[in-house]
């Protein structure tokens, strides 16, 4: 999951179709909260589609000049 960022964005989708299914099986509360908050920002955000915030192959990997 930390990872997410450097999957092609071609491969988000079948990651996310798996990762939703494993969301029921989910049994203590701060792992809903993850699987939620994952779901809800990151794969089915309406804002930010992946290909906004993917970064695969990408030289420059943050949008924080002094980082980059």
């Amino acid at each position: 999951m930390v990872h997410l960022w450097h999957y092609p964005s071609f491969r988000i989708k079948p990651f996310a179709a798996t990762f939703i299914s494993l969301k029921p099986e989910a049994m203590t509360e701060p792992l809903q909260q993850f699987f939620s908050y994952t779901e809800e920002n990151w794969i089915r955000c309406s804002v930010w589609h992946p290909k906004c915030w993917n970064v695969f192959i990408q030289l420059i990997r943050t949008n924080n000049d002094i980082e980059g």
